[in-house]
């Protein structure tokens, strides 16, 4: 419910300043595809993508104790 209400009042916001100006209408639907584009790239048809892996990383207190233990 909270979502409608915020797109109601941007619309009521977008409205109110596209009703003045051409080129704010124009800056506003420029920046809402731009980021709609970017950000909600499925919306578009874009496949999402996959997250590589991420290589396991020791903890640097382990590393340390690991080098310490060698060194004695």
């Amino acid at each position: 419910m909270e979502k409608i209400s915020g797109v109601q009042i941007a619309c009521r916001l977008l409205r109110k300043l596209c009703a003045q100006s051409k080129l704010a209408r124009a800056l506003a639907l420029r920046e809402l595809l731009e980021t709609a584009m970017f950000r909600e790239e499925r919306a578009f048809g874009s496949r999402p993508h996959a997250a590589a892996p991420t290589p396991h990383h020791h903890l640097l207190m382990h590393l340390n104790q690991q080098h310490v233990s060698h060194t004695n």
